[in-house]
Order: C-alpha cells, then sequence, then structure tokens
C-alpha cells in the first residue's frame, strides 16, 4: 500500500521532529521503586540476545500512560520527558490522524518509528527526514488481514452478519483447519511447539461464536479496529438477548476476556497440607445466549434486516444515527447486574431519543411519548405512563437519597423493560419514515394532542 501525505503537511511533520532532536536530554532522577520485592510467578526472563533492533524504556503514570521515553546512549539514559514528550506525543499523534494512516497503522506504531528516527540522529546513525524514514516502514507492515474475537457466551449454528461483522461458529473442524495449515512445512519440533499452542486455545474457545473483520492496515492497528467494530456489532445484536425482559437476569455475552462474569476462587488445607480448591460462578443463572437458524430468522424480521440496512447506509439520517447510538447505550442494561445501574441506562436511552432538549421535563414528556408511541387504546397509555413515573420516582430515590431498588419494585423494573424494548423496536420500525429525532417526536406529540 502506498501512503501519501500532503506535501505541506509532511514538511510541517520534518520540521517539528527536527525541532525535538534538540529537546533530548539525559534522564536525571530516581527510577520509581516498589516498597517490597514481590514474589510473583516468572515465567521467562529475556536476555539481550532475544532482544531484536534498538530498545527503548519509558516512565508511565499511575494510570499506565507513557509520560517519558528514553534509549541508551554512551553508558547513560537519555530521552524526552515532560514537555519534551508531550511534543513528541502531540507530533505523533497528528502524524497518525491524518487520512492514510488513521485507519492503517496505530498510534503505537507511530510512536516507536518516530522515537527509533529520533535515536538514530542522535546517534548520527540516520540522516533522513523522518517520514522518509517512517513511510517506508509504516508500508511495509500494512496488509490485508483478517481479525478473528472470541465472543463468551455466545454460540450460533451458522454464519450470519452484522454490518461489516460476520459471526461464525468456532468449530472443532475450523481450529483443526488452522493447525494442518500453520504446520505446514515447519520442523517436527515447530510442529510439537504449533500443535501444543492450538490445543491450549482450543480449550477456551472451541464452540464459542466469533465476530470476523477484514481489513488492510497493520496488525496492530487491524486489531484494534476490528476490537470496536466487533464490539458495537455485539451491542446490537444483543437487543435481542432474553437478559433484556427480567432485571434478574445478567448478560455475559462479550468480548472474551470482557466478560462480566464475577467468580469466587478459595484453597482448602487439612492439617496444613494443601487438600484442594474450588471456585464458583457467582450467577448462578447463568447460560449461554444460544442462537440457532430458526432464531436468526426470527430476528432477521424483528428488526435485524432494518439495523443492517442503517448500517450499510451510506448517508445515514439523524435519525438512523440517533438510534445506532440509543442501542449502543441500551445495551449496557443487559451487561448490569445492579437494578440501579439497569435503570439509570434504560432512562437515559429513553433521554436520548424522546427529548428535544434539557429544558423539557422529563416525567411528563418521556413517559407520555413513549405511551402514544406504543398503543392506541386509553388504558394502555396510562399503565404505561403510570410506569414509568413509578420506576422514575425510583430513580429519583437511588440518585438524591442512595436508596437501591428492593426486591418489591422488581415487577415494575420488568414492566418497564419490556416498554423500553418495545419502544426502541418501534423506533427501529420508523427509521425510514423520518429523517430526524425531532420530526419523530413531532410526530408522537400530533398523535397525543389529536
Amino acid at each position: 500500500m502506498n501512503i501519501r501525505i500532503h506535501p505541506d503537511a509532511e514538511a510541517n511533520f520534518n520540521s517539528k521532529s527536527e525541532e525535538l532532536l534538540l529537546l533530548i536530554a539525559p534522564h536525571v532522577g530516581e527510577e520509581p521503586r516498589d516498597t517490597f520485592p514481590s514474589d510473583i510467578y516468572v515465567e521467562h526472563i529475556f536476555t539481550e540476545k532475544e532482544l531484536i533492533g534498538k530498545t527503548a524504556h519509558s516512565l508511565v503514570d499511575f494510570k499506565g500512560n507513557e509520560m517519558a521515553r528514553f534509549f541508551e546512549y554512551k553508558g547513560k539514559s537519555v530521552g524526552l520527558k515532560d514537555d519534551a514528550y508531550k511534543s513528541y506525543s502531540k507530533l505523533c499523534e497528528a502524524i497518525q490522524r491524518t487520512s492514510s494512516l488513521s485507519d492503517t497503522v496505530s498510534l503505537t506504531t507511530v510512536k516507536k518509528v518516530t522515537f527509533e528516527w529520533l535515536q538514530g540522529r542522535y546517534e548520527g546513525t540516520i540522516n533522513t527526514p523522518l517520514l522518509s524514514f517512517a513511510i517506508p516502514q509504516f508500508e511495509s507492515t500494512i496488509q490485508p488481514l483478517k481479525i478473528l474475537i472470541p465472543i463468551y457466551a455466545l454460540m450460533i449454528q451458522s454464519e450470519f452478519s452484522v454490518g461489516r461483522v460476520t459471526f461464525q461458529p468456532i468449530t472443532a473442524v475450523l481450529i483443526d483447519e488452522w493447525q494442518n495449515k500453520m504446520v505446514i512445512g515447519r520442523s517436527e519440533e515447530q510442529k510439537a511447539r504449533m500443535t501444543e499452542y492450538v490445543q491450549h486455545e482450543r480449550k477456551k474457545i472451541q464452540g464459542l461464536a466469533a465476530g470476523i473483520l477484514r481489513i488492510t492496515a497493520e496488525k496492530e492497528r487491524a486489531g484494534q479496529i476490528a476490537l470496536e467494530e466487533v464490539e458495537r456489532m455485539l451491542n446490537l445484536l444483543r437487543f435481542w438477548e432474553p437478559v433484556n425482559f427480567h432485571p434478574a437476569l445478567v448478560s455475559h455475552c462479550a468480548i472474551l476476556g470482557k466478560q462480566n462474569q464475577q467468580t469466587t476462587k478459595y484453597y482448602v488445607f487439612e492439617n496444613s497440607i494443601l487438600s484442594g480448591s474450588a471456585t464458583s460462578i457467582l450467577d448462578k443463572g447463568y447460560q449461554p445466549w444460544k442462537i440457532d437458524d430458526g432464531f436468526i430468522g426470527v430476528i432477521q424480521q424483528d428488526g435485524l434486516s432494518l439495523i443492517n440496512e442503517i448500517l450499510s447506509s451510506g448517508k445515514r439520517t439523524t435519525l438512523q444515527k440517533t438510534i445506532l447510538d440509543s442501542l449502543q447505550l441500551y445495551s449496557k442494561c443487559g451487561l448490569s447486574v445492579d437494578y440501579s445501574d439497569k435503570l439509570l441506562y434504560l432512562l437515559v436511552t429513553l433521554e436520548s431519543v424522546l427529548l428535544k432538549g434539557s429544558s423539557e421535563p422529563i416525567q411528563q414528556n418521556v413517559g407520555e411519548r413513549m405511551a402514544f408511541a406504543l398503543s392506541p387504546n386509553r388504558l394502555e397509555r396510562m399503565k404505561i405512563v403510570s410506569n414509568f413515573k413509578q420506576v422514575y420516582d425510583l430513580r429519583s430515590k437511588f440518585l438524591h437519597h442512595g436508596n437501591d431498588i428492593e426486591s418489591v419494585h422488581v415487577d415494575a423494573l420488568q414492566e418497564f423493560m419490556l416498554n423500553v424494548w418495545n419502544f426502541l423496536r418501534f423506533v427501529i420500525h420508523s427509521h425510514n419514515r423520518f429523517q430526524t429525532r425531532e420530526q419523530l417526536i413531532d410526530a408522537i406529540d400530533n398523535v397525543k394532542f389529536t
């Protein structure tokens, strides 16, 4: 892939990189130390012979964000910190944001290559401008890739798509195919190691579904984009997960490693001898979400095909953007354990669709608009409004007085969950009828005041 950056931008980046060279300085100060030596298990210690290329070391803040970077030169640690490091970061961020790089090269790679150039220029081993050095390195890493991301607690019968993401079952046959391709042309020792690796991974992912995205980029950036896109599409798919219909249910359906499944573990000693251990899943009602071909057909007709229609649209209306954003918010409800959290996510989702602005009264407008959107029957509307007022009162007691939602209120919350789900379904099916959220609200108000 050929990377092209506007000549003026390239000249500006090169100029700022030369200024950075003047800011490289020796590192003065003590390295942060632990208060006491830890005794964690060490899997492997890398030696100098195992390190490839130039090495650098960093200082990070309490959140793990890098705040300084150094390299060794003539027995001293030199590099960038404080304002000099901030200037380096801003330059790298500006380079990565260019249209040619934003979707193809990660910020990590831009910072790494830029720092390699700074080190080489400082040592006198590089004499070309920054981008003349960096662009060929970036181009060499960009390639067509398929990123496969396992989904915890999701099992599917067949392949289907949501937007650009293809959801596919990870079968034993599929993993066997991976292994067979990996070992072609390898030595017996390499085959053994690869087989062991595949078997280790098989135990964690076989039987699960995976989200797949095909993209042309360097590996890290491809992974970043795929993780974001798969999570967004999974959030949309979870609109049809049964956990949305009862507050006691919690979804564990998430990218593997991000699942919200709480467990406990303890070890048992008898007469000072370790005799065993036990692990428990705290959510006793946990069940993976199984989607068979019949259910996919049902949810396609129920609205998933409309979601795909919105996602594939070249130019989305503001209402369609609102729908996608509100469904992302709504998805957090199913992942939440606490009833109060579920209620807040439901209310925020409704407000994002049914309020024209922050000055509108929430209780009256949101509840009544939802009721008139959902039912032509007067008694049904009154019931929906009454339920909204009840749960909104629970919200106020939680936010202003710290009162949790108790078990006696579960029925009201369950009824509200169903009302919100039906309303969002109504909005999905209305995506082509209106251009904006305001037009949708006006149409509901016209029915209300007729």
